[in-house]
Formats: structure tokens, C-alpha cells, sequence
């Protein structure tokens, strides 16, 4: 499966502790976020990455650089880098449409972990939603679903 990795934001919330470094890159036990982002999601059966970017997008094509140059497990990628800052859909529409991608795939944010929610995607029927519940979802938004769990809309 290919995943499309959200990686263009411009880390606002985070911006005074990491100055000018991309979220996906902040060190986590001195290793960049992305780092451990990619070995769960190999560990996990991805293998075909494509990097959404824009805000420092030099600093994460090389930290993918290194990393492909350090780890043979047949890891693949490449990157569609925004002129301007598209947000979410803009982004990932922008990918379908550069790349002219035709057949399945998913996304996630590179600040994301979902501890095993590859496999559970890789087992459903396209398309699928992976969300997960939360008590106070005033900060991200609302999905809506029906009794047979399609989605209504998003808040």
C-alpha cells in the first residue's frame, strides 16, 4: 500500500521550541520524529512513501536522503512539493493530480502516531476512515456516522 505522508505544515504550535525545524523532524530521544515514524510504519508492511511538503521541505528531503542511504529495507519515496501552502485536502489533491495516482492509498500527518492503524486499514475495503474517539474532540473537529458507520459529515 502507498501512503501519503502529510509533512508541509508549518509546526505554529511548536514553532518557539523547534526555530526552523520541521515538526516531523523535532527529536525525540535525539532521533527526529520521522525517524521513528518510518520504522513503525515498515515494521508494519508500508514500503512506498510520497512526502507532501512545503515549509522546509529541503530539511526533509534530506533527513529521507540519509535515511534511505542508512537503512536497505526496501523503502521507497518521493515528494510533491506545494508552491504555496494547500492545507490538507489541497495537498493531497494536488498529489493525486501530479502524481496521477489511480489506485489505492492512504494518508496520515507525519506528526501522527497510530500504533497499529495500518494493518487495520490494510484489512478494510476501500475507501476507509481509520478515526479514533476521543472525549474532548473540540481541537481537531467531529466525524459523524451513521448506524452502519458510513460517515454523515465532518464538523
Amino acid at each position: 500500500m502507498h501512503l501519503l505522508v502529510l509533512a508541509g505544515g508549518f509546526g505554529s504550535r511548536l514553532k518557539g521550541v523547534l526555530h526552523n525545524t520541521p515538526k516531523a523532524l523535532a527529536p525525540i530521544n535525539n532521533k527526529p520524529f520521522l525517524e521513528l515514524q518510518l520504522n513503525h510504519w515498515i515494521n508494519q508492511g508500508v514500503s512506498s512513501f510520497t512526502f507532501l511538503l512545503h515549509y522546509k521541505s529541503g530539511q526533509i528531503i534530506n533527513f529521507l536522503d540519509a535515511y534511505k542511504a542508512i537503512h536497505k529495507n526496501g523503502f521507497t519515496y518521493n515528494y510533491v512539493i506545494e508552491d504555496k501552502p494547500l492545507d490538507t485536502g489541497g495537498a493531497i489533491l494536488n498529489a493525486i493530480n501530479t502524481l496521477d495516482i489511480k489506485d489505492d492509498f492512504m494518508v496520515t500527518n507525519a506528526d501522527t502516531w497510530l500504533e497499529s492503524g495500518f494493518s487495520i486499514i490494510g484489512e478494510s475495503t476501500s475507501p476507509t476512515i481509520l478515526a479514533v474517539h476521543l472525549n474532548d474532540c473540540s481541537r481537531y473537529g467531529k466525524i459523524k456516522f451513521d448506524k452502519n458507520n458510513n460517515v454523515l459529515l465532518f464538523r
